[in-house]
């Protein structure tokens, strides 16, 4: 696998998919399909955005593995195979993780979204030792979820981020934010050529992240207008910051 070549398609604003339900709390695909048809009619495609669904935002947390499933599908049906999805998943049992990201490969997503396993503080060992066992697992393009700024345990210092080079198919980070503002800077100077850094503070910092060599961003309002966050992101590439 062409780690390079995933790693290089996640970029550009990630407009966030939150699961619609019917009124039996069953999925609703069609309507799923609407909305990110809706970001593809308007300009998403390869390398000027991609998808991250289910997204943390919404309820990934609640959904089975079938539904998982069904909203990675409904992504590559909706996009014709041209834009990148990236499935949110979280679980704490390991098993169950690798189980899921091959379920999610094997439907189409580019890569997936795995935060650290919740509830358990984790030392550095541990937290190395989950993503080693995972992505020597399976074989697609795996994004951390960075979440130091909650408070729940290990996050993704730049210690560890040199530990997690070593691993071929990590190839993303979901991180920054105002709380880690002075690393983000640090960690994009030393390895944004290593990963694709996608900044998670909702666009407070996407632009110095940008400038720094990330290589997309939270797009808060981008499922409901993504003429904007495309734009924004046009001008970004540009080198028009101001």
């Amino acid at each position: 696998m062409d780690w390079d070549a995933v790693k290089d398609v996640i970029r550009g604003p990630a407009a966030l998919q939150m699961p619609p339900f019917n009124d039996d709390l069953s999925l609703n695909v069609e309507e799923l399909k609407k909305v990110i048809r809706r970001l593809y009619d308007a300009g998403f495609r390869r390398r000027k955005g991609f998808l991250i669904c289910p997204s943390g935002t919404g309820e990934f947390m609640s959904l089975t593995l079938d539904e998982h499933v069904q909203m990675v599908k409904a992504g590559v049906e909706a996009t014709d195979g041209e834009l990148p999805v990236v499935a949110g998943m979280a679980t704490a049992r390991l098993h169950e993780a690798i189980e899921m990201a091959q379920a999610l490969k094997d439907a189409g997503a580019t890569a997936v979204m795995v935060p650290p396993p919740f509830y358990y503080m984790l030392d550095e060992d541990s937290f190395f030792n989950w993503y080693q066992r995972l992505t020597s697992a399976v074989e697609i393009g795996v994004m951390i979820y960075d979440q130091t700024w909650r408070n729940l345990g290990t996050g993704v210092s730049l210690r560890m981020m040199e530990r997690l080079s070593a691993l071929p198919n990590m190839v993303s980070l979901k991180y920054g934010n105002w709380v880690t503002y002075t690393d983000l800077l640090l960690a994009l100077q030393r390895f944004s050529k290593r990963f694709s850094f996608i900044d998670v503070s909702l666009a407070m910092t996407s632009t110095i992240s940008h400038i720094h060599g990330a290589q997309g961003y939270i797009a808060g309002p981008g499922t409901v207008w993504p003429e904007f966050e495309l734009h924004r992101w046009e001008l970004m590439e540009a080198g028009k910051y101001v």
